[in-house]
């Protein structure tokens, strides 16, 4: 997990192959959540805190836009928007998540993924 402090000038030049990116806010009890979730299958991802750095409101609109998703987090595995908190959690309990990382070419811990996909493991997420 890596903590992005300044924003790009094009918050979508982060979204690229092969790559996991969170938009952000510090307040938010699903992003710590979410954070928790990529951490706990040891998913390495960018992540930027939008209410902590200045980003331009019309970036902000463009990247709702390509996500098709307004709230927070925001998250992109490659170039696909998944949605946020409870999307990633749907994607575990469905047994999709791994797919999506595998087409992506994004590693992570298999094992323990299975063992959140089958209910196991949830605890010490945060």
């Amino acid at each position: 997990m890596k903590k992005l402090t300044q924003a790009p000038e094009n918050l979508l030049s982060l979204v690229k192959p092969g790559h996991v990116v969170m938009y952000s806010k510090t307040t938010c009890p699903y992003c710590v959540r979410a954070k928790g979730v990529l951490n706990k299958i040891q998913v390495a991802f960018e992540y930027i805190e939008v209410d902590e750095v200045a980003v331009d409101p019309a970036e902000l609109k463009k990247l709702h836009a390509a996500s098709g998703i307004k709230t927070y987090p925001n998250i992109w595995i490659g170039d696909k928007p998944i949605g946020g908190c409870s999307d990633l959690i749907n994607l575990i309990s469905k047994g999709k998540l791994s797919g999506v990382l595998d087409e992506k070419q994004i590693s992570y811990d298999h094992e323990t993924l299975l063992d959140l996909q089958k209910g196991r493991k949830w605890c010490n997420i945060f």
